[in-house]
């Protein structure tokens, strides 16, 4: 049988022996991967996911929300597969324009996504689940995929383990107590330097690692800031998002570039407000949008 062979050295056990060492074979046999499979792993890249969202959507989003959120993607470009599982959720036809029928859908029918992101339901559709995994970017998306590729962790080929004993000696024993206390005393010295490293970070560096909006732009804000004289949000700090500015259009402001847009907009109680760049309403979440000739015109005379 083919395989791959590992030793592993084992002291004694209670498994009695004529002999100074045996050994014996264990056979495991191939596992093919299903879609609880998937599932664990989606499960996985989502709480990755939320640990490292500098939007906070991920962690308590609401139905509304994961609706601007898919608008974003869209917008952004979807791949192929991304854009079919779309339509299959939102049951878009293929002739129909997908953007507005996701503008005017029923948030409700995201309320099953928002009850498996924030853990309220553990086994979602696999319509669900599939695009849960392309809101969370899993990278072996679909299933199909998934299926074919399998995972490292769970496709493991027939696989033979030889398990050697051996007879464990006093001073194999003694070797082995006095690494022990090695490791522990190791251990404990590093424990004591993280503890003081962050109790000298947090008590004499006050690091600014959040950020909040003032007015026409963001500022960068200590995450326990004083919100009585700026009661807008305060939020964990984006580099990318840090960057947004208000802007107010005159006749010489440019809003393409080699036919792109490179102003966005976001209509507030009738006004167009407009920024700097793609993303996302400093004070409602709202997705920004492109600008366009229709907008310019129509709402802010030039």
């Amino acid at each position: 049988m083919n395989g791959v062979f590992r030793r592993i050295s084992l002291g004694n056990s209670g498994i009695s022996d004529n002999s100074d060492k045996f050994c014996f074979i264990l056979k495991i046999s191939e596992m093919t991967v299903t879609t609880v499979d998937y599932l664990k792993a989606i499960k996985q890249k989502l709480h990755f996911a939320k640990q490292n969202d500098p939007t906070g959507i991920l962690h308590k989003p609401t139905p509304a929300q994961l609706r601007n959120y898919c608008l974003l993607l869209l917008e952004n470009g979807l791949k192929p597969n991304d854009e079919i599982v779309f339509r299959h959720f939102f049951q878009i036809k293929k002739e129909e324009d997908l953007r507005k029928t996701i503008l005017q859908c029923d948030v409700d029918r995201l309320k099953a996504i928002q009850k498996f992101i924030d853990g309220s339901i553990e086994s979602p559709n696999s319509t669900n689940l599939e695009l849960i995994a392309v809101l969370i970017d899993f990278e072996h998306r679909p299933y199909s995929l998934f299926s074919k590729k399998g995972h490292s962790s769970i496709n493991k080929k027939e696989d033979e383990i030889v398990i050697e004993k051996k007879e464990t000696t006093k001073e194999d024993k003694k070797i082995g107590k006095s690494n022990d206390q090695k490791i522990i005393f190791g251990t404990l010295i590093i424990l004591v330097i993280v503890c003081l490293v962050f109790t000298i970070k947090t008590f004499c560096f006050h690091t600014k690692e959040c950020m909040q909006w003032n007015r026409n732009h963001y500022e960068q804000v200590e995450c326990n800031c004083d919100k009585s004289n700026n009661s807008n949000e305060v939020k964990v700090i984006d580099y990318e998002a840090i960057k947004l500015e208000k802007i107010t259009p005159n006749k010489s402001t440019v809003f393409f570039k080699n036919g792109k847009p490179v102003v966005w907009y976001c209509k507030i109680n009738g006004c167009l407000e407009c920024y700097s760049s793609h993303g996302y309403h400093p004070i409602t979440g709202k997705p920004l949008k492109p600008i366009t000739k229709y907008m310019i015109h129509k709402y802010l005379n030039l």
